[in-house]
């Protein structure tokens, strides 16, 4: 099961919660397309990269220094600990 969220043209209710995706069978690929295979293993993905952004930054700065902290461990702190586990 797939949770989307997308920006609401036109308001200011910019995360509006949209009904789940359902995924379904295609057709056959066009000339240029990614097919995931899930079938062949060929690696293990461990994880995805990220990056605070200079943006970000601006902001994190804005927060008070309980809610710096907070942020910093929701994002680095293991997940046994309730963050995501980042590196």
């Amino acid at each position: 099961l797939v949770q989307t969220r997308r920006a609401a043209d036109g308001s200011f209710d910019l995360l509006k919660e949209m009904p789940p995706l359902k995924m379904k069978p295609m057709p056959a690929p066009a000339k240029r397309s990614l097919v995931v295979d899930g079938a062949r293993a060929y690696q293990e993905i461990v994880g995805f990269g990220g990056a605070f952004t200079e943006a970000a930054a601006i902001n994190w700065r804005k927060l008070s220094a309980e809610d710096q902290s907070r942020l910093i461990a929701l994002y680095f702190n293991p997940p046994e600990e309730g963050g995501h586990g980042y590196t």
